[in-house]
């Protein structure tokens, strides 16, 4: 008896060369698997006796080895055979040996074709293996794995802008932005977080940037909205406000379906305690008259129902509203939506369904809400230049024209100290 030990990278490898380099009569006593800094080990016996029998003449059964084929590679289906027989016996129990499931992938290599050799099957997994490492080093070195460097993720002026209200897009895009003007994500000096967080805020102020395509100088203006708006409250502080409409010659034309009087609570009582001539119309012969009645006057705003939710429903509102218009020749609609309300729903594709769109909106109750990114990209989702902002519950100042700019230092102020206490105050961009 002769016994030998031989190293491979695998104990498998190692017994396929104690093979090789013995003979097929070998047989296992003791196999050690291969460790992070030893390779596999194996000992193995040789009976030079049965070595030197001719397998014509006398022809043996090879001991049962205690290798296990725990991944269908075919093994166990070469026991028993000559060794000339055995790859086509491997090809054949691997290409038919059942598989367990696969588990899930981060990403999805090459496909292989299918081989019974050892050593090509242990490249094949140390390339997969280098692959997933490349990338988790590339993670860890903070190169773009989410459409952001990770240091931009972690960055304070970060959170902060999540906090306000923002989207991570928009936060996203916002960074990438200042990234391309220069600034560092590993620079948190106090003087440059103040100069990132005034970039940001210029970059919001672009990205909300809409012209608007009227002034008003149509002497007409339209109000839509949801119901509990502020159609009627803005309204009123228009015309009650120097700066606007308070020193215009204005009255109040108010809209109401024929059937809602227990759905549609008339608030023409309401302008007449504030001194406005208001008229009321339901069918296009009515608001004839009232525009013959308001025909000398420098202003008229018109009221109307609340729109729904719903585009449909809302759809059938503004096509009875683009009826009744007809016989004016042009003026301005303007979408009035309340601050403190998630109104989602309402976007750009909702104002395509609309058989009235708007040209403009306006904000009311802004003044009651902290969640000015929130708003912000609901501006953006409207995708409508704005122009009105009620700032205030009093009807004689509480109102005042919408910049980009004037809003972005809102945001950057809060951000800043936190004072919400009043609305303005700060030098504008516009």
């Amino acid at each position: 008896m002769d016994i030998k030990t031989l190293t491979g990278s695998s104990i498998q490898t190692a017994l396929a060369e104690a093979r090789r380099l013995l003979g097929d009569h070998v047989m296992l006593l003791e196999s050690v698997a291969a460790s992070e800094s030893e390779p596999a080990r194996i000992t193995v016996m040789v009976d030079e006796t049965l070595a030197a029998v001719s397998p014509e003449t006398h022809p043996v059964e090879e001991p049962e080895l205690a290798i296990a084929d725990p991944v269908g590679y075919g093994y166990a289906a070469q026991r028993g055979l000559p060794h000339a027989e055995r790859p086509a016996a491997a090809a054949a129990a691997f290409s038919s040996a059942p598989r367990p499931p696969a588990p899930p992938r981060l990403f999805d290599p090459e496909p292989a074709a299918p081989t019974t050799d050892l050593a090509a099957i242990e490249t094949l997994l140390n390339g997969r293996l280098s692959d997933l490492l490349d990338r988790l080093n590339a993670l860890e070195s903070h190169e773009p794995a989410l459409g952001l460097p990770r240091q931009w993720l972690t960055h304070p002026l970060y959170g902060d802008l999540l906090a306000s209200g923002l989207r991570p897009d928009t936060a996203d895009q916002l960074f990438q932005a200042i990234a391309k003007r220069g600034f560092r994500a590993d620079d948190r000096r106090p003087r440059t977080l103040s100069e990132m967080r005034w970039a940001l805020m210029q970059e919001l102020r672009e990205l909300l940037y809409r012209p608007a395509n009227s002034q008003d100088t149509t002497g007409t203006l339209v109000l839509v909205g949801p119901s509990g708006a502020g159609k009627t409250s803005l309204l009123l502080k228009l015309a009650l406000h120097p700066s606007f409409y308070g020193r215009r010659k204005t009255a109040a034309l108010v809209l109401v379906p024929e059937d809602s009087d227990h759905l549609h609570q008339n608030p023409a009582d309401l302008y007449r305690r504030h001194g406005l001539p208001v008229q009321t119309a339901s069918t296009p012969d009515e608001v004839h008259q009232a525009l013959t009645r308001t025909a000398d006057f420098d202003q008229l705003l018109i009221d109307t129902p609340p729109l729904h939710p719903n585009p449909r429903e809302a759809r059938k509102t503004t096509t009875w509203l683009h009826d009744l218009l007809g016989g004016i020749d042009t003026f301005d609609v303007h979408l009035v939506l309340d601050a403190t309300r998630a109104l989602e729903g309402f976007d750009a594709a909702y104002l395509r369904s609309l058989s009235l769109r708007p040209t403009a909106a306006s904000l009311t109750r802004l003044d009651e809400t902290n969640g000015w990114g929130r708003v912000a990209e609901w501006l953006l989702a409207l995708d409508l230049p704005v122009q009105f902002v009620s700032t205030s519950p009093r009807a004689s100042d509480g109102v005042r024209t919408f910049t980009p700019g004037w809003f972005v230092e809102q945001i950057a102020h809060r951000a800043t100290d936190g004072d919400t206490s009043e609305v303005g105050g700060l030098i504008a961009w516009s």
